[in-house]
Order: C-alpha cells, then structure tokens, then sequence
C-alpha cells in the first residue's frame, strides 16, 4: 500500500505523513478535541486508516476525501469482547475495518435505523443489527453491503 495525499503540486506520502497531515487540518476546527495519536493502523485501502487517541477514541481517517470520523464509543463497545484486554484489541483491530465499512454505509443515505446493537454472522458474511430491528450483511472484501 502506499499511503498519498495530492496537496496543490504536493504530494504527501507515507501514514504517518498522511495521518499527520489530515490531523493538522482537522485540528484547526474549533470542535476538535483530541490530542495524541497512541495507535495508527493500516485501513482496508491505501485511502484510509484508524487513529486511536489518548482519550480512546477510534477515529476513521480517510485520505481520499480529507475527511475524519470518529467511531462511536457503542460500536466499539458492541464490537469488542470485554474478557481480557489482549483479546479485546485483536477482535477490535480485527473489526476496524467493519466498522469503517458499516459508518459508509451510514453516511452513504439518510440513515434511519439508529446505533448499531448486535454484531453476528451469518451466510459467511459479517453482520449487524441496528436499534430500529433491521440488519445489514456486510461484505468486507468487496466493501458493499445487502
């Protein structure tokens, strides 16, 4: 993967010259509140990436669109197993990008089946039961949803 961002003649390159870059630019915005990135990682693409700060907040930051969205602390709630913390970061980690996938879904409509509730599997796909009783199967390879 190889991590760009085309500013003007430009061209930034590399995560964390990407992550850093997009941070600068959110930061000037006066509802931005977090301070230092503790986890960078690698998003499904070379447009994207998922920022955890020091407060614990996950953040999608997708370089395409110079756009960053914060994951809301009941999908990660929902998403990771509360037994032990190693555990809980792997399934998380191995969830990011699910749950990138599940908020372009959100964002791609004017959403109205609410925060997501139950995450399951069934007929080899992820999926996730919204507050308004509706599900979403979730194809994470192909990064669509049915």
């Amino acid at each position: 993967m190889r991590y760009q961002i085309k500013v003007g003649n430009k061209t930034i390159t590399g995560l964390r010259a990407c992550v850093t870059y997009l941070l600068h630019k959110v930061s000037k915005s006066h509802t931005w509140e977090e301070n230092c990135p503790v986890v960078i990682r690698k998003g499904a693409d070379d447009k994207t990436a998922f920022v955890q700060f020091d407060s614990g907040h996950w953040y999608v930051f997708n370089f395409e669109a110079e756009m960053v969205n914060r994951i809301p602390d009941e999908v990660i709630e929902v998403l990771a197993d509360e037994n032990e913390m190693q555990k809980r970061v792997a399934i998380l980690m191995k969830n990011l990008h699910l749950v990138a996938l599940m908020i372009k879904h959100m964002h791609s409509c004017d959403w109205v089946d609410g925060l997501p509730i139950k995450p399951f599997f069934k007929d080899g796909f992820s999926c996730i039961q919204y507050e308004s009783g509706r599900w979403w199967h979730y194809d994470i390879d192909n990064l669509n949803w049915f």
